[in-house]
């Protein structure tokens, strides 16, 4: 058998597998083939592959100007260049560059010489939410840019002032937070909410793996407060725990804006049996972290505790996409996604202790991080 008839086989077999897995085993066969693509490259091809990175995302932005992923999406059947064009601003001879480059990247099929067609990738370039996350990176370039000389003056220690962040450098802004940017470019804030819409998509029910519902029951007034969603945006999770748990006892409230962030607390007398923070605390530098918690500590009772929703980074074999995101946060707030002994730390210097980890998404290493008083 040749190589060529082995690879055929071998990528048929994966590909009809591929259509009756686990999304947890689907992302270990797509790290064991990026592994085994790795280990076969020559010095020039990981050179190439990673000094012209920031090109190939260069060139996909433009192709989406042009919404070339979305005409080839919707076409029925191939499209020659000529077609492109009359649907685009752009010459014949720049889309044949652009279109050749992007079938090698495997980004659209190249079906014959003269003619382009979608395939996986095109289908996905051409989703909304995936095209925010690429011009995200017009808000995100320049922080990046900044990543190695703001390390490097800071002696490359943890960045903790949320108003001092490669991100904040990189657009000449230093003295603000990322918040505060955001909020007086609204064009980009857009692109970063559509594009965090798909990791909302994922399962978020963390109630089905944990007992809060039967733990409320103790509650004897209907006023108490069960639930308080810090920083919960529009109270989605509030609206899902209601639903999803009609037996709860206890009234939902919902905390938003940057002072309820910063606070953290109820009004002075009232005490929650349950303080939900989702994917909130992973902006804000430890410093900021444990001020927030220390809030909340002192709006807590004796049987409140602390939900954490969040990664949880595994000590080893960190998914790539979680580690991505680590390295987003340092350059865009200072702030980190956190391993469970980091969480622990953290936690002790704000009076806490973590009562137990639920990992509720195995393949996205989302988890409840349930904490008590120390």
């Amino acid at each position: 058998m040749t190589i060529e008839s082995t690879l055929t086989s071998l990528t048929t077999a994966v590909q009809n597998a591929a259509t009756n897995i686990s999304t947890k085993t689907r992302r270990q066969l797509i790290d064991t083939l990026r592994d085994l693509q790795y280990s076969l490259e020559t010095p020039l091809e990981t050179s190439q592959r990673l000094c012209y990175a920031s090109n190939n995302l260069s060139t996909i932005r433009v192709c989406i100007d042009l919404k070339i992923y979305n005409l080839l999406a919707e076409s029925k059947k191939p499209l020659r260049i000529e077609q492109i064009s009359n649907h685009t601003t752009a010459s014949p001879s720049l889309l044949t560059r652009l279109l050749r480059h992007q079938a090698s990247l495997g980004h659209i099929a190249h079906p014959t010489p003269t003619t382009y067609a979608p395939n996986t990738v095109t289908h996905n370039l051409a989703l909304p939410t995936v095209q925010a996350g690429i011009l995200m990176n017009d808000a995100l370039g320049p922080g990046f840019a900044a990543l190695p000389a703001f390390l490097k003056d800071t002696k490359y220690a943890n960045p903790q002032d949320m108003h001092d962040t490669p991100f904040l450098r990189g657009h000449e802004s230093s003295g603000r937070t990322l918040f505060q940017w955001m909020s007086t470019h609204p064009e980009h804030m857009q692109f970063f909410k559509a594009h965090l819409s798909l990791i909302e998509a994922e399962p978020q029910d963390f109630w089905r793996y944990y007992p809060i519902e039967s733990m409320s029951q103790g509650l004897q007034n209907e006023e108490d407060v069960v639930f308080v969603d810090v920083a919960g945006a529009m109270g989605a999770q509030c609206v899902a725990l209601k639903e999803a748990c009609p037996g709860l006892k206890g009234r939902v409230v919902l905390q938003e804006l940057e002072y309820a962030v910063r606070r953290a607390v109820l009004p002075e007398g009232v005490e929650g049996m349950f303080y939900y923070f989702r994917r909130v605390l992973k902006d804000w530098p430890d410093e900021k972290v444990v001020e927030i918690l220390k809030n909340t500590v002192s709006a807590m009772g004796p049987e409140s505790h602390i939900l954490i929703d969040d990664w949880v980074v595994p000590e080893t074999g960190a998914p790539w996409f979680v580690t991505q995101a680590d390295m987003c946060m340092l350059t865009m707030s200072g702030g980190q996604e956190r391993s469970e002994e980091q969480w622990r730390e953290v936690l002790s210097r704000s009076g806490l202790k973590i009562e137990s980890v639920i990992t509720y998404n195995e393949a996205f290493k989302m988890s409840i991080v349930d904490v008590v008083k120390a």
